[in-house]
């Protein structure tokens, strides 16, 4: 997970599966999005994204700060393999890694994209601002039809026909394979986070300590923490799931 402090390293801490410890994190900026892949071709890559076009790189032992062709804000990151990562951020943003450098990509927006997830090189999808939602081809950028209005911050998917977008007023939407249609959400409070270890094991989390669980069709509030504002979520199975949040907040179920 990474963080930030007012003129102190930017924070980044490892669950070694007995407790958190911190890591250099190579710079001051605040950062705010993660992503990685181990025990892929080319070994444990790490990617941290923030603010003024901030990104560093991880190895699983320590990080350096690597050139991203931005100065833009960056607010997230996937990772599909040591060789291909999106960044996306303010602006309409799009930075490509292509095995040895990040370079911009056009997007043909300029509103706020803030969140990124991909199936593989030619499946990505990007979500931001007022219901935004673009997708890599493996070529260009393009738009997609979106049913809402809502400023999308969080996106994660099982597989191509099972993928969720969640934000603001409680808004989330799932793509079937062929069209994005709304889902019911258990509240109104926004949503930053989204995440999950199968298509029928999916959570988010937001304002006022939310957290929802996706109960087949339905989304339903689970027991949350007492913290103002969780801003992301992980999971690897329906009994491990991680969220973190306000004043270095973090939880586990």
């Amino acid at each position: 997970v990474g963080g930030e402090g007012p003129g102190k390293p930017s924070a980044i801490l490892k669950w070694d599966g007995t407790a958190w410890g911190g890591q250099g994190s190579g710079t001051v900026k605040g950062l705010t999005g993660v992503s990685g892949v181990s025990g892929a071709s080319g070994g444990t890559v790490m990617w941290a994204v923030g603010a003024a076009g901030t990104i560093v790189k991880g190895d699983g032992t320590g990080w350096t700060v690597a050139a991203s062709d931005t100065t833009a804000d960056l607010a997230a990151v996937w990772a599909g393999d040591a060789g291909d990562a999106w960044a996306v951020g303010a602006r309409g943003q799009a930075v490509h890694w292509n095995g040895s450098a990040w370079k911009s990509a056009a997007t043909s927006t300029l509103s706020p994209i803030r969140a990124v997830w991909g199936r593989d090189s030619r499946n990505v999808w990007a979500a931001g601002d007022m219901g935004l939602m673009l997708k890599w081809d493996g070529t260009s950028w393009g738009p997609q039809s979106s049913p809402t209005l809502s400023d999308l911050n969080a996106l994660w998917g099982a597989d191509g026909s099972n993928i969720w977008a969640a934000g603001s007023g409680g808004g989330i939407i799932r793509f079937d394979g062929t069209a994005w249609t709304t889902e019911r959400s258990s509240s109104t409070a926004a949503l930053y986070g989204l995440a999950g270890s199968s298509a029928s094991e999916v959570w988010s989390v937001g304002d006022a300590g939310l957290v929802q669980r996706r109960n087949g069709m339905t989304w339903e509030n689970r027991a949350g923490g007492a913290v103002d504002q969780y801003t992301s979520v992980w999971g690897s199975a329906a009994n491990n799931i991680w969220a973190v949040g306000g004043g270095g907040r973090i939880s586990h179920w």
